[in-house]
């Protein structure tokens, strides 16, 4: 019983380290949308194609609407 314990104590003193990712998003990081509507189009094909490359990150709808929404500058 003794060991068990040891054990644990030791588990539980260990750094816990972030998991990292090993996947990595081959499409690029969409630029930021300022507004140019001329570039609209340009801008749903980076973001739709981002998250539909990244469907485990971008798993609700929103999920998807917040990060659409934190890469448009409004002005």
């Amino acid at each position: 019983m003794d060991s068990r314990v040891q054990l644990v104590k030791a588990l539980l003193a260990l750094p816990i380290r972030p998991a990292t990712r090993r996947w990595r998003n081959p499409i690029p990081f969409p630029e930021t949308f300022d507004g140019d509507t001329d570039r609209l189009p340009e801008f749903i094909v980076q973001t739709g194609s981002y998250m539909f490359v990244d469907d485990d990150t971008f798993s609700s709808d929103a999920l998807k609407v917040t990060f659409l929404i934190t890469h448009c500058r409004f002005s």
